[in-house]
């Protein structure tokens, strides 16, 4: 806790649900920006290739009522071939300002891929939160599964400091949509 506070990232590797050899990469870290503005940081899949680590391209195909479906082209470091994944996206407010966002692979050439946002917001202050990004990205390759493991734990790592980069950014040059809560909660 005290990393987190201290402006750090927090990273871990998890064994993932349902079994198999790669792990799940987890990442915790606080973002300066409303848990609001997170959200509507990580549904820019048009915008991904600016911020994301590993995205050479993305878009939207379309919304559904909780969120979006988008197709994520990525440029994965040899010998691993690059690889898309048409995802749904989804966001679900759980109450005082806390969101769970979820990467769902429907198909690509991917193995599997699947990922998790938690937003919270940090203590009382409205500009400021906490995000628990936890990613698991298995690409079809013979490379051991111990350097897939690290190769997650080092994107989530990287998602949570490129969203928060973003974020940071948004907030200061007011790139946000006014009505952000209303939007998403």
């Amino acid at each position: 806790m005290a990393k987190v506070e201290a402006g750090g990232v927090v990273t871990y590797s998890l064994r993932p649900p349902h079994g198999g050899g790669v792990r799940l990469g987890k990442a915790i870290g606080i973002v300066e920006g409303s848990p609001e503005a997170v959200v509507h940081t990580l549904l820019d899949a048009n915008n991904y290739p600016d911020f994301l680590h590993r995205v050479k391209s993305s878009y939207l195909v379309r919304r559904h009522p909780k969120g979006i479906y988008a197709v994520i082209k990525t440029a994965l470091p040899w010998p691993v071939a690059d690889a898309w994944a048409l995802v749904k996206i989804s966001h679900h407010h759980l109450g005082n300002g806390v969101f769970r966002m979820r990467w769902v692979m429907q198909r690509g050439t991917l193995k599997q891929y699947d990922a998790t946002a938690l937003i919270e917001p940090w203590g009382n202050q409205p500009n400021k939160c906490t995000l628990t990004y936890t990613t698991l990205a298995e690409p079809k390759t013979s490379v051991p599964n111990s350097i897939l493991s690290r190769g997650t734990r080092h994107v989530a790592e990287m998602v949570l400091h490129r969203v928060r980069i973003r974020v940071k950014r948004g907030v200061r040059q007011r790139k946000f949509p006014a009505g952000l809560e209303k939007r998403y909660r």
